[in-house]
């Protein structure tokens, strides 16, 4: 089995490296090779951190060092819900909008990002106030999926039928 490699983030150096390469008219492969780092990476950090098309290294690092400063304690209060969010998500059910489409929705107007999965959770544990029976659009019924008819055989009735004509 192949052992990964430990993950390393790019360093100013390398970024330098990167924007010298890039300006003296190498392509990624040939920079990753010689970086000795994944192609992948290198494609992620240019694609993520040019502007106009120009790979700034001053900038890349300054863009990598703020978001390596975002806390997760940050981003789970930026997540966590509100009354704004809770106000918007009773409303959108009311008018029988599905949570997915309230998840793909919501950033765009009030700014806060909700997976659908969390909205329903929300509802799930009483957090967001919804009449399931008349809101919600399949009425609070489960999905049941059903079980693939081709392919099965009916081996037992086949079997005895066989034997009977066979003496």
């Amino acid at each position: 089995m192949k052992k990964r490699k430990k993950r390393k983030e790019l360093d100013y150096k390398t970024r330098l490296a990167i924007a010298k390469y890039l300006n003296d008219g190498l392509n990624i492969i040939q920079i990753s090779k010689i970086l000795g780092r994944d192609d992948a990476v290198l494609y992620r950090e240019v694609n993520k951190r040019s502007v106009d098309g120009v790979y700034n290294p001053l900038l890349a690092e300054e863009d990598a060092i703020k978001s390596r400063s975002i806390s997760d304690e940050q981003v789970a209060k930026r997540r966590r819900l509100n009354d704004e969010t809770k106000a918007y998500i009773e409303e959108k059910l009311s008018l029988k909008w599905s949570p997915r489409q309230i998840a793909s929705q919501i950033e765009k107007d009030t700014g806060h990002y909700i997976s659908y999965p969390t909205i329903y959770r929300y509802i799930r544990n009483g957090l967001v106030k919804v009449d399931v029976k008349r809101d919600m659009r399949q009425a609070g019924k489960k999905y049941n999926k059903s079980s693939e008819k081709r392919g099965k055989l009916d081996v037992g009735s086949r079997v005895i039928k066989y034997r009977l004509k066979k003496y």
